[in-house]
């Protein structure tokens, strides 16, 4: 880990996101981190320690890279406690016209965990156009009918007429209450889409799941399957419970009848182990009979 200027460090992950377990070993002993990201990838650490003096002066803030150089535009700030790392995800920071996001950095499982809780009861929508001159509180004027907003970020785009937003809401009943309208009148002649936020799992983390819930969330964040909260609950008690037995030569009907089910649902088998045939089962079933016969 090389030094930077005013208590900015640099972190070498060796061509991915590290591991942030490894953050949390440091930040047991010395505070908790918050992770920032959204910055852009181009900025050098003299533009990054300038934005963070005014806002935490004293804090060690840890600058994540690609290799030597290459910022990945995120940034991992230090608090001495986890309710001083807590009050500071509250803060609403932009950077040149965009919302950064801010969340607690938890170990990568934990976060695994949280997103899967997120899938099946989510709390944030998507809203595909925002008009230039709408403001934030505009739209959570707008989105109270559903329920309590705790967050609007919106993306603004110099490259098209119309920016877009993610609200997310207390609880997930609102949400679900907002997309079911499916389309909303922001203004005469100005209507918007309503859909839930994709979920946003880094190659990491799908690295980390099941490999049938990994082509799942492929598709979706791919654009070729449309997320909803019922449908993945669906796929959670039906065919991530028949993966479990996939191993298991005796159970080929139930191995036989997943991947009717991974066909139906357009997701790609997840292993070549699952490519046991009901056929191939029952000749060895017959030798071995025939042998213990002769």
């Amino acid at each position: 880990m090389n030094k930077g200027p005013n208590n900015i460090s640099e972190t070498d992950n060796k061509g991915d996101i590290r591991s942030i377990e490894s953050l949390n070993e440091t930040s047991e002993s010395q505070g908790t981190s918050a992770l920032i990201a959204g910055f852009p990838k181009e900025l050098c650490s003299d533009t990054i320690n300038e934005f963070f003096a005014d806002i935490c002066p004293n804090n060690k803030v840890t600058v994540m890279t690609k290799g030597k150089s290459k910022f990945k535009g995120m940034v991992f700030v230090l608090f001495a406690t986890i309710e001083e790392a807590t009050e500071f995800t509250k803060k609403e920071l932009v950077y040149k016209g965009k919302m950064l996001d801010i969340k607690l950095a938890i170990d990568t499982d934990d976060f695994i965990q949280n997103c899967l809780e997120d899938l099946r009861h989510p709390k944030k929508v998507y809203i595909n156009k925002i008009p230039k001159n709408f403001e934030k509180n505009q739209i959570v004027e707008t989105f109270s009918q559903f329920g309590e907003v705790h967050q609007v970020n919106i993306i603004h785009r110099t490259d098209r007429v119309n920016n877009f937003a993610y609200v997310t809401f207390v609880d997930s009943k609102s949400a679900v209450e907002t997309v079911n309208h499916k389309f909303l009148e922001l203004e005469e002649d100005f209507k918007i889409r309503i859909s839930y936020a994709k979920p946003n799992f880094t190659k990491r983390m799908l690295f980390k799941v099941n490999p049938a819930l990994r082509n799942y969330l492929k598709k979706i964040q791919n654009g070729k399957k449309e997320y909803d909260p019922a449908d993945f609950i669906q796929f959670e008690q039906t065919i991530l419970k028949k993966y479990e037995n996939y191993k298991d030569p005796t159970l080929a009907d139930e191995v036989y009848q997943l991947k009717e089910d991974l066909k139906k649902m357009q997701i790609s088998d997840p292993s070549k182990d699952i490519n046991i045939k009901k056929e191939k089962v029952y000749k060895k079933e017959f030798k071995t009979s025939k042998i213990d016969h002769q």
